[in-house]
């Protein structure tokens, strides 16, 4: 950031915080590392040596994380828009044509499952044979 604006002021407002929040958390990172980060100057701030380094790793984290996230949500987005449903056939032929025809139109990418359940399965039930899947 500071690389970016310049300023700590830019950095801070970019990141919404104030410029004295900034100030602050730099020399705790400062502290922390036992290295200055940045140079300050009459115009303005600029990374030292460590504190290059520092913030290419950071900029690669802060890539990594948001990567993960979006991988995150669309794995999530893909498990709510899979459906798995058990009926005995005698209700399937009835209820189902007009349900899953609905389904259809509100949830075009859905991925439905339909399985046949035999009322001996029906406690424990396991799939047969009816597999319709988009």
């Amino acid at each position: 950031m500071i690389q970016d604006h310049g300023s700590l002021a830019g950095a801070a407002d970019v990141l919404g915080i104030t410029a004295a929040a900034a100030t602050q958390r730099l020399a705790k990172a400062e502290s922390v590392w036992g290295t200055r980060l940045v140079d300050r100057g009459p115009r303005g701030a600029r990374l030292t040596p460590d504190g290059e380094v520092l913030a290419a790793y950071g900029r690669r984290i802060d890539r990594e994380a948001r990567e993960a996230l979006t991988e995150f949500r669309l794995r999530r987005e893909g498990a709510r828009r899979r459906l798995r449903l058990g009926a005995f056939q005698q209700a399937a032929l009835h209820l189902l044509p007009r349900a899953m025809t609905a389904l259809r139109h509100r949830v075009g990418d859905a991925d439905l499952s339909v399985f046949d359940i035999r009322s001996v399965d029906a406690s424990g039930w396991s799939p047969r044979a009816i597999c319709i899947s988009r």
